[in-house]
């Protein structure tokens, strides 16, 4: 079995543990699936922050997506085809928060609650352990569609500081909110950037249970 603990960055010793036993090789696009259970990763790491789970690694332009059912990350497919984004590739690393869910019930997408995580590449299928520094509060086609914004754990993965979006670079946050614009041709509206604690509102709001 082939374990690549390159995968597991600032995650708590319980899911490394886990990992180490379970965890086997990832390519870009997961489609064969494996033993490592993703969906069932907390929302919380024993230490309180919040995990992550990386899809789309920064500077990608194939859209690629956990599939709950095969517990892989396949490139989703259009036409037979794999989904490339047909424009900037993605200005940060992107992926889900597990054990969440936005129901449609409510108003929500009807997936987990997306993060872009603000550090250079990370390989798909890779659980990081970050603070959530704020949110880009979004409508997609009338639905909810938030995507937070979080910085890892680990200071060998931070590429910049803060503990709030006010105490970052304000290009920064334009440049994700412009990607997020303009990247697909759904109808996105921005209606503003939440603090911290605003995102951690919303993490608690789509936990499942």
């Amino acid at each position: 079995m082939n374990i690549e603990m390159g995968r597991l960055r600032g995650v708590s010793t319980g899911i490394k543990l886990v990992a180490l036993i379970f965890a086997t090789s990832i390519t870009s696009c997961l489609d064969d699936g494996n033993d490592f259970n993703y969906s069932k990763v907390p929302v919380f790491s024993k230490e309180g922050n919040i995990n992550c789970i990386i899809e789309i690694p920064a500077g990608t332009n194939h859209k690629i997506e956990y599939d709950y059912a095969s517990n892989s990350f396949p490139c989703k497919q259009r036409g037979g085809e794999a989904r490339i984004v047909q424009f900037m590739p993605y200005p940060a690393n992107y992926g889900f928060v597990p054990s969440t869910l936005m129901d449609k019930e409510r108003g929500g997408d009807g997936d987990a609650l997306d993060v872009f995580v603000i550090a250079s590449a990370i390989e798909t299928a890779t659980v990081v352990e970050c603070k959530i520094v704020g949110v880009c509060k979004l409508l997609d086609a009338g639905e909810q569609d938030d995507k937070l914004i979080a910085i890892p754990i680990a200071e060998s993965l931070q590429i910049v500081k803060g503990n709030s979006v006010s105490q970052m670079d304000s290009a920064a946050l334009e440049i994700i909110k412009t990607w997020l614009l303009n990247y697909s041709s759904d109808e996105m509206i921005f209606q503003g950037w939440g603090e911290s604690e605003e995102a951690k509102d919303i993490i608690e709001k789509w936990r499942k249970g």
